[in-house]
């Protein structure tokens, strides 16, 4: 009895042990060195560390502010899975720009800056959809209509980087960066199925 006993602690205590060695060899994607991941507060708390200010937020995402990557005034949205407590996604929105010297410059250096750190993007595609704008007034012009496709995805480890040039509600035109994270991502993702 007292060895099904000990064989029962053992078994116990090796099968905790593999839980957890398995739960800390799950990878989060990093954003300014920080993981994707745990709660809401606990993540922009450490943004706020390193200089960000929150300016809004809700149930399920903040809103923040400050410098990143050398660019001044930017943006920043974090937003955690809904119904559960637990970041899934930054996106970091770069000041607005009016000109496409100006957009572009900002996109092809972060598209540089990525490419050193992460090594070659899964996709990149950089076009105007059914134009072919040759004045930067023009590029501009396309651009604020939606028509710019310039994006660049990057498997990383943790997660994705896509960088992008994007068009706001009020045709003001932004790079973007969002990092997603697999893990929580697949969690949303299950959590969705099973709603089905």
């Amino acid at each position: 009895m007292k060895k099904v006993a000990l064989l029962l602690i053992l078994s116990t205590i090796i099968s905790l042990g593999y839980a957890q060695a398995t739960k800390d060899t799950v990878k989060h994607i990093l954003f300014k060195g920080i993981p994707v991941n745990g709660p809401i507060n606990d993540f922009v708390s450490k943004l706020k560390t390193s200089g960000f200010t929150v300016f809004s937020s809700d149930n399920n995402s903040v809103s923040l502010r400050g410098e990143f990557a050398g660019f001044q005034d930017c943006s920043i949205g974090v937003t955690s899975l809904k119904d559960k407590d637990l970041v899934s996604s930054v996106v970091v929105f770069l000041p607005k720009q009016d000109t496409w010297n100006l957009l572009s410059s900002s996109y092809f250096k972060l598209k540089s800056l990525l490419t050193e750190k992460y090594g070659t993007p899964f996709i990149s595609k950089e076009e105007f959809e059914g134009f072919s704008p040759n004045t930067d007034n023009e590029k501009m012009m396309y651009t604020r209509l939606g028509e710019c496709k310039y994006k660049t995805f990057f498997r990383v480890e943790g997660g994705s980087i896509s960088l992008g040039i994007t068009t706001g509600k009020n045709r003001e035109c932004f790079v973007t960066l969002v990092y997603q994270d697999t893990a929580n991502g697949l969690l949303e993702k299950k959590k969705a199925i099973d709603d089905l």
